[in-house]
């Protein structure tokens, strides 16, 4: 097993930061040596048998090694054994909810140092390489439920459960929310703190009792959160797959993990995949007030000056549009609505 002063600079590497002082300063605020260790031969699956005797040491030792990384949220159990996170998004979503409030002044400004200062370059980087090898943007659009109501033009079976957080709520038979891990950690922004909501999300199901911010949510409470985080403008972002379980983010550009790098470097429109929505105005009902251009957080509306007219009225940039809809319910003349412009299989299966 590896030891020494090279084992952070090591996992830092596995997790996806090699030659970064600022993540390696994470680690070793957050595991031993030994621990950084025995995750770097956690790449696979393993039980604690046969990583026991791979390393020769006491089964019984190790046991109690592994059940202390499990509380820390270091380490994963799946079907095949015990495994570490694939990479730093995954070690951050597991382990920074168990941090001891003791040392929470500690380690949240290494984490608030590295992010600002080169995990979000880490971020986009990965977001431009799975695209460019794939094809498929790793997160996309819902549509706010309350532009759909404001859509008649859109009947409702060609609305899909998976991009309607109130079907995909009705659906659901275990709702919990959690703190937005980048506002808290960040702490950039004013927007709604406790946002991102899991529907049958069996990953939680290893924190249960670990994390104080865990809360069930009755389908009443769910529906009541998501009305909130559309009022204050949030955009819901889950992956970019068909999927019955997991987590819907309620994105800010502020801090979000997954936008914001996409706006640092303009990418925004190309790596995040917009919803099957455009936003549409009705020039006679626009009264130039602008709210839907302070709503928008993807630079997809302005105003223009229509032939004939004496006031700016809004204009939707197509190609901006991402389809989120938080523009279209507080417009107060009801001057805007949905349409659907792109088919089903917009939505990959996985």
């Amino acid at each position: 097993m590896t030891q020494g002063n090279d084992v952070y600079g090591k996992l830092s590497e596995r997790l996806g930061a090699p030659g970064s002082a600022r993540f390696v300063k994470v680690l070793q605020a957050m595991v031993t040596a030994d621990e950084a260790g025995l995750l770097l031969e956690l790449q696979k699956p393993s039980s604690c048998k046969d990583l026991a005797s791979r390393l020769s040491i006491s089964e019984n030792s190790l046991q109690t090694k592994l059940d202390a990384m499990k509380a820390k949220g270091i380490v994963n159990v799946v079907a095949q054994g015990n495994i570490g996170h694939r990479n730093i998004v995954m070690f951050h979503h597991m382990a920074h909810s168990v941090i001891p409030e003791e040392l929470k002044h500690r380690i949240y400004p290494l984490w608030e140092d590295f992010f600002w200062n080169e995990w979000r370059n880490i971020l986009v980087d990965e977001f431009e390489r799975r695209l460019a090898t794939t094809g498929a943007r790793g997160h996309r659009v819902m549509p706010a439920s309350k532009a759909l109501d404001l859509s008649p033009n859109i009947r409702p079976e060609e609305i899909l459960w998976y991009e309607d957080m109130r079907q995909m709520i009705a659906r659901g038979k275990n709702i919990t929310s959690t703190a937005c891990g980048c506002r808290v950690i960040w702490g950039k922004c004013d927007a709604t703190l406790h946002a991102c909501v899991h529907i049958d999300n069996t990953r939680l199901e290893s924190l249960a009792g670990k994390r104080s911010d865990i809360k069930e949510l009755s389908k009443e409470a769910a529906l009541a959160l998501n009305d909130a985080t559309e009022e204050k403008g949030l955009v819901h972002i889950p992956l970019n797959i068909i999927h019955a379980e997991g987590t819907i983010c309620n994105c800010c550009e502020d801090c979000c993990m997954v936008i914001n790098p996409m706006f640092l470097r303009g990418r925004v429109h190309e790596l995040l995949s917009p919803s099957r929505y455009r936003a549409v105005i009705d020039e006679t009902k626009c009264e130039g007030c602008q709210t839907c251009v302070d709503r928008c957080i993807f630079d997809g509306i302005e105003m223009r000056k229509p032939a004939g007219s004496k006031k700016m009225k809004a204009y939707i940039i197509n190609e901006h549009c991402m389809g989120c809809g938080v523009c279209v319910f507080k417009c107060p003349n009801q001057a805007m609505h949905l349409e659907l412009i792109r088919p089903p299989d917009h939505i990959p299966e996985g």
